[in-house]
């Protein structure tokens, strides 16, 4: 559930579908929904594919299909990820009643450069999650396709009726891209399975539902 000042405006969902082989290389496929029906008209998926030792990209793509001032507008963003030569091919179609618009760039990356998906997902890769622990990855800003290193800290670790224990990670660096949030919040169990549970922003909130 996506909340924007306490109120419930969307659902949203991430997922682990299967483990597919792209170019020999083994990659979990991941998958996150976003439907919003109020404020705004809007339905989002995003396919992220990681290989399943480092959880560095491949490939990653976005169809969003909104209501964009009174009409519909349709866009389409797809990258492929060439980790060896450290450079990702990134296209776009924006679709409207009264226009097709394309672009394409090719951009330099970092070394072991991940999506915002694999980035979430990434942290299964960290031994320990203690209070005060620092870590960082490459990321890509998808909306600036531009990378960057992407830092974070373990705030705090909460129970939850002595059941689940969560981490409260601090995202340090504001430029993840992610649903073009600043000032990120993450909560993933503190099992083996780490699985993101929740992303907070001082206006947004998003409690990730697995299907």
């Amino acid at each position: 559930t996506v909340k924007y000042l306490g109120i419930p405006i969307a659902d949203a969902s991430l997922e682990i579908v299967e483990i597919v082989t792209l170019d020999s290389v083994d990659c979990y496929h991941f998958v996150a929904k976003f439907t919003a029906k109020k404020l705004v008209q809007m339905d989002v998926v995003i396919h992220s594919y990681a290989d399943t030792v480092n959880l560095i990209s491949y490939k990653f793509s976005k169809k969003i299909v909104e209501v964009y001032k009174g009409e519909d507008k349709e866009t389409t963003i797809n990258i492929l990820f060439d980790q060896d030569n450290q450079t990702a091919f990134y296209s776009k179609e924006t679709r409207t009643e009264k226009a097709i618009v394309l672009q394409d760039s090719i951009v330099k990356i970092l070394p072991e450069t991940r999506d915002y998906l694999a980035t979430l997902y990434f942290l299964r890769s960290v031994e320990e999650l203690e209070v005060g622990k620092r870590f960082s990855t490459n990321s890509l800003a998808e909306d600036k396709m531009k990378a960057y290193e992407l830092k974070a800290v373990v705030e705090g670790i909460e129970d939850i009726a002595g059941v689940i224990q969560l981490a409260r990670i601090k995202f340090l660096t504001d430029k993840t891209g992610l649903f073009k949030m600043k000032n990120i919040k993450l909560w993933v169990t503190c099992d083996e399975a780490r699985i993101p549970i929740k992303l907070d922003e001082k206006k947004i909130s998003i409690v990730l539902k697995r299907e």
